[in-house]
């Protein structure tokens, strides 16, 4: 299973949202159930004869890869077209295929763009009996069906927001000294309990953890809005909204100063297990979890009083 920027699909996941997609968008749309075997389609829509096949990689591949795979998996079906040929006929009735499309969450390079042409030119050359002459080869993203998928997902209880909260992180203006000045009275704090022979390494020791969380987090949030931007905007406005949290704890908690950052950072990874866990698996949601609790000791989002 992927992250996508349509949720977590592996390859039936994707290919049965993408039969609910088309069922929906599509009158006339046919279904072919793959047993024993498909013949490279999933359906079809008949008055159209608008074919479809999905996939949805098994797991993250480099942009070279995906491209790979890709192309590979067009390939092998437009080549089930041309062995199915005898038995396609009774499937599809009268029907002719004048467009075998490809959806897929990423199309990846324009380089599948040049391969799709490639393979059109091949199945028109195949001659066969089922296939307008003009048939087109389309490649379709994810982008093509989001408000379907969307509306999908939200009626099985994933709920658009409806509130206003802006889903941006606090911008860092003070210098990097002003944080980490923070972060070091934090890490004091969270070992006082220490003995006095140890408590300098302690310090030390959250400190430096402490401040290397903070650096990745920026840069982590970054590269999550990049490849999964629904997902980003839920988890800053998780993030926004459960800052409301720690500042009233920060008022009202009673515990050691280790005691209550430990408290928010349970809380929060619960809550983004809860909301996120579909998008994100449990290492991500762990690292997000460290990474912003050291972010919110350094902007003094989390501090004890």
């Amino acid at each position: 299973m992927i992250n996508t920027a349509y949720g977590a699909y592996d390859g039936p996941g994707w290919e049965r949202m993408c039969q609910q997609v088309f069922a929906r968008k599509f009158q006339g749309y046919q279904r072919i159930v793959p047993s024993p075997g498909d013949f490279g389609l999933e359906g079809y829509v008949k008055p159209q004869g608008w074919a479809f096949q999905c996939y949805c990689p098994e797991k993250l591949y480099t942009g070279a890869e995906l491209h790979t795979h890709l192309r590979d998996k067009i390939s092998r079906d437009l080549g089930k077209l041309r062995r199915n040929a005898s038995e396609l006929p009774t499937v599809l009735g009268e029907t002719l295929i004048t467009r075998w499309i490809f959806v897929t969450p990423d199309t990846g390079s324009h380089k599948l763009l040049a391969h799709a042409q490639v393979k059109e030119a091949e199945l028109r050359s195949w001659g066969l009996a089922f296939v307008h002459p003009q048939v087109t080869v389309e490649i379709q993203g994810g982008e093509f069906y989001a408000q379907e998928i969307h509306q999908i997902r939200s009626e099985a209880g994933e709920r658009p927001p409806t509130d206003t909260l802006v889903a941006t992180l606090p911008v860092l203006e003070q210098p990097e000294t002003v944080y980490e000045g923070h972060m070091r009275r934090k890490s004091n704090l969270r070992v006082s309990h220490r003995p006095d022979g140890q408590r300098v390494n302690a310090a030390n020791a959250v400190f430096v953890a402490t401040q290397r969380s903070f650096v990745e987090c920026d840069d982590h949030f970054r590269r999550i809005e990049e490849r999964l931007p629904l997902v980003h905007q839920r988890l800053v406005r998780i993030v926004n909204e459960f800052e409301r949290y720690v500042d009233e704890q920060r008022h009202v908690f009673e515990g050691t100063p280790n005691g209550m950052t430990e408290h928010i950072s349970k809380d929060l990874e619960e809550r983004l297990r809860r909301d996120l866990g579909v998008a994100l698996d449990g290492h991500e949601i762990q690292a997000l979890t460290r990474q912003v609790v050291a972010r919110w000791l350094a902007i003094c989002t989390l501090d004890y009083e």
